[in-house]
């Protein structure tokens, strides 16, 4: 049994990755349960909760099942290794993913013209990493988006 200061230095409250959460063995309430049947759903979802309700930890656990699936990498187990995903997840490919961080971004432009530039440029560096090729010059950035993603295999 735990005591109570075993049990705080457990506790994640300065970090919400996943991966961060899993590698130092933190508490953490498995909800793959959710994120697979959201993965499976094929729908659009917008995501809304208060503050400090998990939706960083949330779209960081989707994000690592994309990149990395259920595989073991860089010489540690999968981080979904006993959680009840690891029993239904079927897909064993690695997807292209795209992070935006609207609250990084925000904290970075002043200007709609400077958040327009600086979404260009992690498209951009997104379509260079995954060599995709997109003309110079789109100046709508909802048909830059659409180009980039036609350009990704299909699962």
């Amino acid at each position: 049994m735990l005591d109570f200061d075993e049990l705080k230095k457990k506790l994640p409250t300065s970090f919400t990755s996943f991966t961060e959460l899993r590698r130092r063995g933190a508490v953490y309430v498995d909800k793959t349960d959710f994120v697979y049947r959201l993965a499976y759903d094929a729908k659009p979802l917008i995501l809304t909760r208060p503050r400090r309700f998990g939706k960083s930890t949330l779209l960081s656990t989707i994000e690592e099942l994309f990149l990395h699936g259920l595989e073991p990498y860089d010489g540690h187990d999968s981080f979904f290794k006993g959680l009840s995903i690891e029993k239904k997840w079927q897909d064993h490919g690695n997807y292209a993913v795209l992070h935006l961080d609207f609250y990084n971004l925000n904290s970075l432009c002043d200007t709609v013209d400077q958040l327009e530039n600086t979404l260009r440029w992690y498209l951009s560096d997104f379509c260079r990493k995954h060599q995709l090729t997109l003309p110079e010059g789109i100046p709508d950035l909802n048909i830059y988006l659409d180009q980039m993603l036609e350009q990704l295999p299909s699962a």
